[in-house]
């Protein structure tokens, strides 16, 4: 794995996600400025809910996780323009409660000194006991 310093855009967030997989806080964390932004897909407000600092992102990432015995990020795609960009993937997993779940979301990213400055989570969920037909959603 590379350092962040050397990571082009692209590149960071398919390390990000491969560390997401891997439920690895640590590097997940490192890919991102101590002053990040993680604005939630849920909250009171339209946005969600802004969280600032690595630590309270981290944290906001471990709850996340705790919801799942075993999610994973799959069918991810990534696109990048300037110090904006954009991922689009499916979470597939089962939910604590033993519920098969699948979200399909997208994250806006703003990055600074080559690390992520903000990621805006949107997702959209499926729980349902029987797998979600293949459908092409246009993406690789």
């Amino acid at each position: 794995m590379s350092t962040e310093q050397d990571l082009d855009p692209i590149r960071l967030l398919r390390e990000l996600i491969a560390a997401f997989n891997r439920y690895d806080l640590d590097t997940a964390m490192s890919f991102f400025v101590e002053d990040c932004i993680y604005q939630t897909p849920r909250g009171r407000r339209p946005w969600g809910r802004n969280i600032s600092g690595t630590e309270e992102v981290r944290l906001a990432f471990e709850r996340q996780f705790g919801r799942f015995e075993d999610a994973r990020f799959v069918d991810d795609s990534h696109w990048v323009s300037g110090d904006r960009g954009v991922s689009e993937w499916t979470i597939v997993g089962t939910m604590r409660t033993g519920e098969p779940a699948e979200l399909w979301g997208c994250d806006l990213w703003t990055f600074r000194g080559g690390k992520i400055a903000v990621r805006n989570t949107f997702w959209k969920i499926s729980r349902t006991s029987e797998p979600s037909p293949d459908v092409s959603r246009g993406h690789s």
